[in-house]
């Protein structure tokens, strides 16, 4: 990871695997690695939107903490 750390590459491929799952006909995000994608774009070119994603991740996490008492990443998918 470049731009992640650790915690919130789990949170990017938590979130992004519940957005695009893997499907009998298709792989996930995960499978395709979107969550690597978006680190090195978010070194690179979109770099000006860095702070953005990681509030974004944190946002998560306090939602979570909120609601369920963990983490995003610990979270069940059904509470994700």
């Amino acid at each position: 990871m470049i731009t992640f750390n650790r915690h919130e590459k789990k949170t990017a491929e938590a979130l992004f695997e519940r957005m695009f799952p893997q499907t009998d006909d298709a792989p996930g995000a995960t499978q395709i690695g979107v969550a690597e994608y978006l680190d090195r774009a978010l070194a690179g070119a979109y770099q000006d939107d860095r702070e953005a994603y990681r509030l974004g991740f944190a946002g998560l996490d306090r939602a979570a903490q909120i609601a369920f008492q963990h983490d995003f990443t610990d979270c069940e998918p059904h509470q994700q």
